[in-house]
């Protein structure tokens, strides 16, 4: 009987991760290649993750931007997202964030799963694929696939309870970097 519970306390530990995170908040600064260009916060709670975000810095002077999205953990097709873009508001409903800023769920879906990442094997978002391709200890490096915006998603310091240090994701109108506070 001990030797079975060994066995399911990494299991029960792995699958209890994700409820170290709810409650739990991030800040980023945000750059776009060198640039900087604002920060996002990312707030996790018991049924929903709420990310928040707006330019800042040089680019701020020129470029009025503001983010406000509301992703679902039970439901994500109840997820949305509101923009404001240089006076103009938008609103996407889940299926127009995966095709405008994928990013945003695939980066939310990859802290909740955290660890149990297995060489080629696709973690799934609604048609998208992450595939993990490298990890170097607390360094990630993923492939997306079945996004035409988000070609790779890399994590850099990403230790067990802790949000990762820098987030870089290539897509086709560039790269973007965050860097934890």
């Amino acid at each position: 009987m001990e030797r079975i519970g060994v066995r399911l306390k990494p299991f029960v530990l792995l699958l209890l991760f994700p409820l170290l995170l709810l409650g739990k908040e991030v800040k980023y600064e945000v750059f776009y290649g060198f640039f900087p260009a604002g920060e996002i916060k990312i707030v996790f709670e018991p049924q929903e993750v709420v990310v928040k975000g707006k330019s800042s810095g040089l680019l701020g002077l020129f470029y009025k931007y503001r983010l406000y999205m509301v992703y679902n953990l039970r439901d994500p097709q109840r997820s949305f997202m509101e923009e404001r873009e240089n006076g103009k508001e938008r609103r996407y409903d889940y299926w127009k964030i995966l095709r405008k800023k994928p990013w945003l769920p695939l980066v939310i879906k990859l802290l909740l799963t955290h660890r149990g990442f297995a060489p080629n094997h696709p973690i799934k978002v609604d048609g998208l694929e992450i595939i993990p391709k490298k990890v170097e200890g607390n360094d990630y490096t993923f492939e997306v696939k079945g996004s035409k915006r988000v070609k790779r998603i890399e994590l850099y310091g990403w230790k067990e309870g802790e949000f990762p240090r820098r987030i870089v994701v290539e897509g086709s109108a560039g790269t973007l970097v965050l860097v934890r506070d």
